[in-house]
């Protein structure tokens, strides 16, 4: 029957006291009789809480949800039988969930990606999902959860986004790098081995690597950007994913040095900020009616005691007066990672808590004031 032809039955049906029948929940979907329900997939709170989780969605949305696209024709009760639905199929033996996903989720952005959310951390999600995604183990699918958009099932999958810090100490005659300071490669053993006995007692890892690492990123405490699997070197990936987070590895010798890696947790935060840009005295002349460093100054702390002091709101003010990158969306930067930031920078941000006004910090040429988005 044509479009035409069925809107014109719908319409007859109406007029008539008649309603056409809803829309079946479980269109499409295979069949759940006979499937064996896999009990590793039932989650089960993990021994120690994860500071960040892998996970993988499917989004069943119903008419009227938030973000739904028109073709969605189920209503909530809907909605939530053929989620239940999905739950079964998803815990079943030898299901593929990346496969359910890709066939069966209204997410669109999510569902070509086999329901991959990437590794999140606390405050990313929404509290329902997130309850569930840090309360389970890799393996294990949780739900129907509930949201605005929607009824959604999640899987707590094996990490694919990695983060890491390195100091590498490096020796005259070595491959690829310099050392900082002319050294021999005895010298060099006896550093890295001294270098991990310091971190060992204690001493802050990042601030070991500003003072002695030889590598490129030594200027951000060795970190590396967050990296998924199979973007660096195989040996150095081996390395990382052999660690637990937080640990330490041996002194390890390669052809370019001796390397202390240690693993960090994933994490990406959300921020506001408010940037005051000027120029510095010996190019003012070239840029007339620009801000001095004084007067930028002076600007930034008036708006910082606004905000603090009188209850200013962050965004508004960032509309009003931020000149950076996202100024036009009241100072929202975004998710921001370590090894993105200058150091002092990321110091100050990956310190606040969800809420917290930072205090202003100069950076280049200008100053700033940030705020870490719950």
């Amino acid at each position: 029957m044509n479009r035409a032809a069925s809107t014109f039955l719908c319409a007859v049906l109406i007029a008539s006291g008649c309603r056409p029948p809803p829309p079946d929940p479980y269109e499409g979907l295979p069949p759940v009789e006979n499937l064996e329900q896999d009990p590793a997939k039932i989650p089960r709170q993990p021994e120690k809480p994860p500071e960040s989780v892998c996970l993988s969605q499917i989004l069943v949305s119903w008419k009227g949800a938030e973000g739904a696209y028109r073709r969605i024709k189920l209503d909530r009760n809907g909605a939530r039988l053929r989620a239940e639905r999905l739950l079964v199929l998803a815990r079943a033996r030898g299901t593929d969930f990346g496969e359910l996903a890709r066939r069966f989720s209204d997410d669109a952005e999510t569902s070509v990606k086999d329901g991959d959310l990437g590794v999140v951390s606390r405050g990313q999600l929404h509290p329902a999902i997130e309850r569930a995604g840090f309360s389970m183990e890799t393996g294990q699918v949780a739900g129907p959860i509930e949201t605005p958009r929607g009824f959604h099932i999640i899987m707590r999958t094996e990490p694919t986004e990695f983060q890491a810090a390195e100091i590498l100490v490096t020796y005259t005659g070595a491959r690829k790098y310099k050392p900082k300071t002319p050294r021999d490669r005895e010298q060099a053993t006896q550093l890295a081995e001294q270098l991990l006995g310091r971190i060992r007692a204690g001493e802050d890892f990042f601030e070991l690597a500003r003072k002695y690492s030889d590598m490129h990123n030594s200027d951000k405490g060795g970190i590396y950007r967050i990296f998924r699997k199979g973007t660096k070197h195989p040996k150095f990936e081996e390395i990382v994913t052999g660690l637990a987070v937080g640990q330490v590895s041996d002194v390890i010798e390669t052809s370019t040095g001796f390397h202390i890696v240690k693993r960090l947790p994933v994490r990406r935060i959300e921020l506001r900020k408010i940037q005051i840009d000027y120029v510095a005295g010996d190019l003012l002349a070239f840029e007339p009616g620009k801000r001095t460093r004084k007067e930028a100054q002076r600007l930034a702390y008036d708006i910082y005691r606004r905000i603090t002091e009188e209850g200013a709101d962050f965004a508004s003010m960032a509309t009003l007066y931020s000149e950076g990158n996202g100024s036009g969306k009241g100072g929202d930067i975004g998710f921001v990672g370590r090894g993105e930031l200058a150091w002092p920078v990321e110091k100050l941000v990956f310190a606040l808590e969800p809420g917290q006004v930072s205090e202003v910090i100069e950076s280049g040429t200008a100053f700033l004031i940030f705020k870490r988005i719950h």
